[in-house]
């Protein structure tokens, strides 16, 4: 059963439907909104749990949510927009704190294994780029949606977001390859 069609089925009563897009999606929205949260758990968590309890509240209310997961990525970018600025530096805090764990149990150089040193430079490089690449970015790699759904979400062209996820890529292929990474 497509998502369309558990909302009308939640809309009509049935609150299995809803349990239903809820275990098929929770996953990926928790993926896309730890990204948009700067890697917080917690606030993604609270992000996407504000999402469904939106959505449930929209439904009820009687709005038509005709594309239901751009709908639910779209609130929880927003909620994860509203928790980054709300909470910027204690986030900031947070990082500072695991950018010194991180390194104090970091091996010396010369024990650290090539494919750990990829990722490390695959994550500073993909750091550098403007957030609204990565998010895209992540919507495609990580949560797997198609540019017409990263469109929606984002409020972005389909070209756009094709322009954006090219150039985020070759962005990232010119700065592995300069650092000798690939």
């Amino acid at each position: 059963m497509d998502d369309s069609a558990l909302i009308a089925r939640f809309k009509a009563g049935d609150s299995g439907a809803f349990d239903v897009l809820v275990e098929r999606h929770q996953e990926t929205l928790l993926r896309y909104a730890r990204g948009q949260c700067g890697g917080s758990l917690d606030a993604a968590a609270d992000a996407v749990q504000e999402a469904f309890l939106a959505m449930i509240h929209a439904v009820r209310n009687g709005k038509d949510i005709l594309e239901p997961i751009a709908w639910l990525y779209r609130v929880v970018r927003n909620r994860a927009f509203d928790a980054r600025r709300k909470d910027r530096r204690m986030i900031e805090r947070h990082q500072e704190a695991a950018r010194q764990v991180a390194t104090a149990q970091e091996p010396p150089p010369g024990e650290r294994l090539e494919d750990e040193e990829k990722r490390s430079a695959l994550r500073l490089h993909f750091s550098s780029l403007e957030s609204e690449v990565q998010e895209i970015l992540r919507l495609k790699m990580e949560c797997n949606r198609s540019y017409r759904e990263i469109a929606t979400i984002t409020g972005h062209s389909l070209a756009q977001v094709s322009r954006l996820i090219h150039g985020g890529l070759d962005h990232l292929a010119q700065r592995l390859r300069g650092a000798g990474v690939i």
